[in-house]
């Protein structure tokens, strides 16, 4: 598909045994320009390269090794396949040949393979026993090398570029943790670029690791940061030291200008993983850096950058209206991750562009292009739709594609986004009831339930562990129970939002009288019964984590529940958790009959 070939920076290119990861590609890059590296650091082997390394490695180098060097020297990148059965007897006879030939052979031999096209797969015969070979031949000799040759050969196995991990990657990975503190930095980075390549972090090495980069920081570039963070974000590993959080998180700040765009994606990646909640200030700081930068920044890029700022609760309008710029320019290349990614942020913060038309995001994802990635991402996709409903736009085409039993059941993949599901269903069914569609049957939806699964609770008295927008919650009850009577109902009248609300009717006539609210359920909403001149109201209490972090705006979540229990029949009384405890009881009574009236006349 065209959209699949264009995925900017972060594609994967297989091709057979081939494997490419560009950002993999442009840190080996930066390591190449190292002169500090030049013992351990070599550029893709080419036929000058390994003829130099082969003239170097006479006369230690086996016979049948110089042979198979030479042979690979002359192949032609067209016409010559290693599988081909007149190369067998050579290739067998540089397996048998490799425990007696010199480090430097091994080099050779290594280097050679290089140089020969692509196969099929990494498991045809003639590649598979060579490679095998090398494999294991290196592995055995690795705990003798010293660290330069242990890197080195790293490297080479690195050029094949493999689809899955040499052993001789996980052998030397373990070799080298053992000694960390004989590496320089530079070369404490090159170890962390086939980390990030094993996409696993040696056990119990982290301290050490951050240790070593706090005080090696001031010798590092920008790039080469990006590169450590990159490792610790695909070996799953949070930045757990606080003085290496702040420098990356200053390193962001202050190179946010003049980084390359997958440097940045690295350190906004591994900084939303390992992210605290201390200090925000900082934060702040270093996401208003990059907001003039982001028109330079490639769309995936932006979308990671976003997606830490999501993460942090933090709003910057100028990084989400560069979010969806590049989204709305760009949207036929852009993969539906990224596209979902921008659309949390927007849904996160309630963010409006001016000129934004949604219906161009619907139509790309209605694409006949775009069905195999929704089929094989459908997860992505269901938390697509609902960051969609959150801002209230729905797509009947699109429900149906997202709300169906056979692509959800049995899915571990949507385990991860089960509440998504949950409530996109929810909502369609209070805000789009004309939806005639299939649904999310009682069963699957349970099924995708796990402990990560958040629930919504009713709560009174005697409820325990009560978070403190519930206890607000039921002391704001309890002061209109005193100044009105046993009116109120605490509960949650929408079943996806987690906290619940107070509850009661208004006279709409006449002196102020409050009474308890009938309700029924309809679609899965509790929804007041209309009852002659009696108006429903809720009261909505938003907690310490209804806004923003860094400015007093309701998220985008907060502003659809005020929509959907409007929608339902309610008339809203909004009060900030630290109201009540602002008010003595004589004026919580008088601010809550200015709401009350102020409603009425509406």
């Amino acid at each position: 598909m065209c959209w699949m070939c264009e995925c900017l920076v972060f594609r994967r290119a297989l091709h057979g045994k081939i494997y490419r990861e560009l950002e993999n590609e442009h840190f080996h890059e930066i390591l190449e320009t190292r002169p500090e590296l030049k013992r351990t650091v070599m550029r893709q082997p080419n036929k000058d390269s390994v003829r130099e390394l082969l003239k170097a490695a006479i006369p230690g180098v086996d016979d049948s090794v110089r042979r198979f060097a030479e042979l690979s020297v002359r192949a032609d990148q067209r016409s010559s396949c290693i599988e081909n059965r007149e190369h067998k007897p050579i290739i067998e006879s540089v397996v048998v040949s490799l425990p007696a030939t010199s480090d430097d052979g091994v080099t050779c031999a290594l280097t050679g393979l290089c140089l020969w096209p692509q196969t099929e797969a990494t498991t045809t015969p003639h590649f598979k026993h060579l490679w095998n070979a090398l494999d294991n031949e290196c592995s055995a000799r690795c705990s003798r090398w010293d660290k330069h040759r242990q890197l080195l050969l790293a490297d080479c196995f690195y050029h094949l570029r493999l689809s899955r991990i040499s052993r001789y990657n996980r052998t030397m990975l373990n070799i080298v943790s053992r000694s960390m503190n004989k590496l320089t930095a530079r070369e404490l980075i090159q170890y962390l670029f086939f980390t990030n390549l094993q996409r696993r972090m040696v056990r119990h090495i982290k301290p050490v690791i951050e240790e070593r980069l706090v005080s090696c920081f001031d010798e590092l570039t920008v790039a080469e940061v990006g590169l450590a963070c990159q490792s610790f974000f695909k070996s799953q590993e949070l930045i757990e030291d606080k003085r290496l959080m702040a420098r990356v998180v200053k390193t962001l700040e202050e190179n946010a200008a003049t980084a390359d765009s997958v440097t940045i994606s690295a350190l906004a990646k591994a900084l939303r993983y390992s992210r605290t909640a201390h200090d925000t200030s900082v934060w702040v700081k270093a996401l208003t850096a990059c907001e003039p930068s982001v028109v330079e920044w490639t769309p995936t890029t932006v979308a990671h950058v976003t997606t830490l700022a999501t993460a942090l609760k933090s709003y910057h309008p100028v990084l989400l209206d560069s979010a969806l710029q590049h989204l709305m320019a760009e949207m036929p290349t852009i993969r539906l991750k990224e596209i979902t990614r921008t659309l949390k942020a927007v849904a996160l913060f309630n963010h409006s562009l001016e000129g934004l038309d949604y219906r161009s995001i619907l139509h790309e994802l209605l694409k006949q292009c775009r069905r195999p990635e929704i089929e094989h991402h459908h997860h992505t996709f269901v938390s697509a739709l609902w960051y969609l409903a959150v801002v209230g736009i729905y797509f009947a085409d699109l429900l149906q594609l997202a709300l169906n039993d056979d692509r959800v059941y049995g899915s571990h993949r949507h385990k991860d986004v089960s509440f998504h599901a949950e409530a996109l269903q929810s909502s369609v069914r209070i805000e789009l009831p004309c939806y005639t569609g299939p649904m999310l049957s009682p069963h699957v939806l349970k099924s995708l339930q796990t402990e990560r699964h958040v629930m919504g609770r009713d709560i009174d008295e005697g409820t325990k562990g009560l978070h403190h927008r519930e206890q607000v919650t039921l002391q704001i009850a309890n002061r209109l129970r005193t100044r009105f009577g046993d009116v109120c109902t605490v509960k949650r009248a929408l079943p996806h939002h987690h906290f619940p609300d107070i509850l009661f009717c208004v006279e709409q006539r006449g002196e102020l009288e409050l009474s308890k609210c009938e309700l029924e359920l309809a679609n899965g909403a509790w929804r007041p019964v209309k009852s002659g001149t009696k108006v429903s109201y809720a009261v909505v209490v938003h907690g310490p984590g209804s806004y923003c972090m860094n400015m007093n705006k309701l998220l985008g979540i907060e502003t659809m529940k005020l929509r959907q229990l409007r929608h339902v029949g309610f008339k809203i009384i909004e009060m900030p958790h630290f109201l009540l405890s602002e008010m003595s009881k004589t004026a919580f009574d008088c601010w809550m009959e200015q709401q009350l009236q102020a409603n009425a006349q509406l």
